[in-house]
């Protein structure tokens, strides 16, 4: 497995960014870049613990007694509101669980707050699409909303006139 984790840590910073590697002691043996972006801090040797709150399963330890290699996982990381999804691939032999996560976001706002940019992500990263997409749709949004302000100004400059050119075209005997 020596081999493999030298294998997993050099795609750590490319195709697998938000990758985390743990003993079944709860030490992180390896850990992505974005996944240290989005944490603040290098974390090997720490307790996992003491950086994710995991919901589904309900905690580390109920990740290594899953019995199948391959498990859905839902986390977040603690004093975040960042939430990580992913699976969780159980090498029982080597009693290492390695967590492949993707940080879900549903704009561009929370991804920048969060310290991640779209080029954090690979680029045939679902999450990075959807966030393009979802940013580009709210731009349409943003300069349709512009045009319909400017038509509304536009409306009322053009009634404004009108009631002008009314009070204008009375004849003297009516227009006080």
């Amino acid at each position: 497995m020596d081999s493999q984790l030298k294998n997993i840590d050099r795609l750590k910073d490319t195709i697998l960014p938000f990758l985390l590697a743990v003993g079944f002691n709860g030490k992180v043996m390896s850990i992505g870049k974005g996944l240290i972006k989005l944490i603040g801090e290098d974390i090997h040797y720490n307790h996992v613990d003491d950086y994710f709150n995991f919901s589904h399963p309900n905690s580390f330890n109920d990740c290594i007694k899953i019995t199948n290699e391959n498990k859905l996982i839902r986390t977040n990381i603690k004093n975040k509101t960042t939430v990580l999804k992913g699976n969780a691939h159980i090498y029982n032999k080597e009693r290492i669980i390695l967590f492949l996560f993707v940080p879900i976001f549903t704009d561009q706002d929370t991804l920048s707050t969060s310290g991640l940019t779209l080029s954090d992500f690979p680029e045939n990263s679902v999450m990075a699409e959807y966030l393009f997409l979802i940013e580009s749709k709210r731009s349409g949004i943003e300069e349709a909303n512009k045009i319909i302000a400017n038509f509304q100004k536009q409306n009322k400059d053009l009634q404004k006139s009108y009631s002008e050119v009314e009070n204008i075209s009375r004849l003297p005997s009516e227009n006080p």
